[in-house]
């Protein structure tokens, strides 16, 4: 070989390895970047799912779940002239014989869905509990008709004639007045109408330009925080 030859080869070979050395750190910056724009998830049977949080706006940062102390409601914008169905991914982390309110309209016993006496049920009263107790993390399926209040847990159910039609909205974490609150871990949930039609997807997260922990709703592309101002906990 000439020394012509010679020295295309030695550039060719130079090429070559500098392609590899730049592929090497991209794929390295793509690695990083994945892992920033993903989150474990634990699900309810104990199994670990990746959730990419690519499915929010850049502004907020997935979360595993945001939890309450008490204090917390969030007024969902949904009609209580609605029907729906809502699922819920959830854990009580205070059980007592008190009313603690996940999801309501308004303050009679049919017209909200929690745990009282350290059971989930439907209002208060030993006729409209499930034998499962709240401190155990599950997925409950909530419908409010035009006749019944309805909740299952797996193959247990439960249901009371209902009027939810209280003139409010669907509240998250109490009752509409604000009281009754409940300390839970919430991990998702979603609420359909009665054809099915996804009304609100939301997702624990947390705005990154100040650290307020709330819920993502997909559907309308809205924020949703403490109606007063109050703290939550991420997770």
């Amino acid at each position: 070989m000439n020394n012509k030859g010679f020295a295309i080869t030695t550039i060719l070979y130079g090429i070559m390895i500098l392609f590899c050395l730049l592929l090497v750190s991209l794929l390295g910056i793509l690695s990083s970047y994945r892992k920033t724009q993903e989150v474990l998830i634990e699900n309810n049977n104990g199994a670990r799912s990746i959730v990419s949080s690519s499915i929010l706006p850049r502004e907020y940062q997935l979360l595993n779940y945001i939890q309450t102390n008490g204090t917390q409601s969030i007024d969902t914008g949904i009609s209580s002239s609605n029907n729906i169905v809502a699922i819920f991914d959830v854990e009580y982390t205070e059980t007592s014989t008190n009313t603690q309110v996940l999801l309501s309209t308004g303050s009679s016993g049919d017209q909200w869905i929690g745990q009282h006496d350290s059971k989930y049920g439907i209002g208060t009263g030993s006729d409209y509990k499930l034998n499962i107790s709240s401190s155990i993390r599950k997925k409950l399926e909530i419908t409010f008709d035009s006749s019944k209040t309805a909740l299952q847990i797996e193959d247990a159910s439960i249901s009371r004639d209902s009027n939810h039609n209280t003139g409010n909205n669907y509240y998250i974490f109490s009752l509409p007045n604000g009281q009754a609150f409940s300390k839970v871990k919430l991990y998702s949930a979603k609420i359909y109408d009665n054809n099915n039609n996804l009304l609100r997807n939301f997702y624990p997260c947390y705005q990154i330009s100040d650290n307020v922990v709330g819920l993502y709703d997909i559907v309308t592309k809205t924020f949703y925080t403490d109606k007063n101002g109050n703290s939550f906990n991420r997770g």
